[in-house]
């Protein structure tokens, strides 16, 4: 696995980032059905933006929010187990 991160602290309590995560991966015994051993290829591409929405006095307490995009291209030397897709998300973190 190859995983390749920035991020970036934009104005007041937003930051955004991009991730690039490359995959590899060989399996050792042959799948009956297909007469061969399984080699895949994953590439997946992302990006977002958090806030912190809030943050108590004592800084004990913190809710942050995050909007993110990943893309995904599975490539495999069985057609069955290649795929593309989208996922974007939307979550809020509470850290105590």
């Amino acid at each position: 696995v190859v995983d390749c991160r920035y991020d970036r602290q934009l104005s007041g309590d937003l930051a955004a980032f991009a991730e690039i995560r490359f995959q590899l991966t060989d399996y050792d015994d042959a799948i009956p059905i297909f007469g061969h051993t399984r080699n895949d290829n994953q590439r997946d591409y992302s990006f977002g933006i958090s806030k912190l929405i809030w943050r108590a006095e004592d800084n004990r307490l913190s809710l942050a929010g995050q909007l993110c995009h990943t893309y995904t291209d599975a490539d495999s030397n069985i057609s069955a187990y290649g795929y593309k897709k989208n996922v974007t998300s939307v979550s809020m973190t509470l850290a105590f």
